[in-house]
């Protein structure tokens, strides 16, 4: 789940090339409703986001991704954060996240390792 701000920020990286009635066209909602996105006043849906990633173009993508991995890295180490204090982690949460882990180590480019003499 997005976060209302990390919403609002994928809204304005479509508002950074396109103007307020393109977009609403694109996402099929109100010129009233993107203005309200802006605002903090409404969020997009999810459906709504999916609208708008169908869209964007590469640089956009680029930022979109990384507007959405800071917002879940976010949210996610606060989530250890709270658990670990409340010692509400179960094993098959720690099981689960280390899979998680092990499947972005394996996406990641190979890192050459680089030995000094």
């Amino acid at each position: 789940m997005l976060s209302k701000d990390a919403r609002r920020s994928i809204i304005n990286v479509m508002l950074y090339k396109r103007s307020l009635k393109e977009v609403s066209d694109i996402l099929g909602v109100t010129p009233a409703s993107i203005s309200k996105y802006k605002s903090g006043l409404m969020h997009p849906s999810d459906d709504t986001l999916r609208r708008a990633l169908d869209v964007l173009d590469g640089e956009e993508l680029r930022i979109v991704a990384r507007i959405i991995f800071n917002d879940l890295y976010s949210g996610l180490q606060e989530f250890i954060a709270w658990t670990s204090s409340n010692t509400l982690i179960e094993n098959e949460m720690i099981e689960k996240l280390e899979k998680l882990a092990n499947k972005i180590s394996s996406l990641a480019p190979k890192r050459t390792k680089i030995i000094v003499q």
